[in-house]
């Protein structure tokens, strides 16, 4: 039930085949695109940047953990229910 018959297996190879061929064929037939001539501006202008320019890691760490402190949240009635009910649990 599970096996297919030699004619079926030979169709099945052909057709994979014709695909396989139509698909070389269009490849061969595409038009190869040549990438274009960049400016000679562009081409110096590789090169990135010096890294003693850039900000390090712990100069942003550090101007994070420097900055102003925010504010404490205000005490609302959810911040109490929650305190309450770990009060209560306690006794």
């Amino acid at each position: 039930m599970g096996t297919m018959t030699p004619l079926a297996s030979v169709m099945l190879l052909a057709f994979l085949f014709l695909i396989a061929l139509a698909l070389v064929i269009w490849a061969l037939l595409l038009p190869r695109q040549k990438p274009a001539p960049k400016p000679e501006r562009e081409r110096e202008a590789v090169a990135p940047p010096p890294r003693e320019s850039l900000i390090s890691n712990d100069d942003v760490r550090g101007a994070k953990s420097a900055g102003p402190k925010r504010p404490a949240a205000p005490d609302d009635a959810f911040e109490r229910f929650l305190r309450a009910g770990r009060e209560n649990d306690r006794d």
